[in-house]
């Protein structure tokens, strides 16, 4: 079905968005645009249908991740305030500091392992 101005009225675009992109942004979109053969409007509709989209969790992820290690550094903190006010350090302390620390390297390598697999 074709009206002469289109070749499928399925094609018909009902909608204009406009967006502001920094200059950086603007010259990458002219080049990738021009790389792939195509005009502005084409290369962002194809952006558009081929994208996975944004990962929605990230955010809530991020906000996980600080929590934990907030948490985590609170304790170090206050194990080495305690510390500090006794004058002296034992290895018990020492050892709970290590663990501490090893918490928080696991879950820094299990939120970038969630990260790496979403990519």
């Amino acid at each position: 079905m074709t009206n002469g101005k289109r070749k499928y009225l399925s094609c018909k675009k009902d909608y204009h968005v406009s967006i502001k992109l920094s200059e950086g942004d603007f010259l990458k979109l002219e080049s990738d645009a021009k790389s792939a053969g195509m005009d502005r409007s084409k290369y962002l509709r194809a952006l558009i249908q081929n994208s996975k989209g944004v990962d929605p969790t990230l955010p809530e992820d991020r906000a996980m991740l600080i929590r934990k290690v907030s948490g985590v550094s609170n304790n170090v903190n206050q194990m080495t305030h305690l510390a500090n006010a006794q004058g002296q350090i034992y290895f018990s302390a020492i050892e709970e500091v290590r663990q501490e620390v090893v918490k928080l390297q696991d879950i820094l390598k299990e939120v970038l392992e969630g990260w790496q697999y979403r990519k």
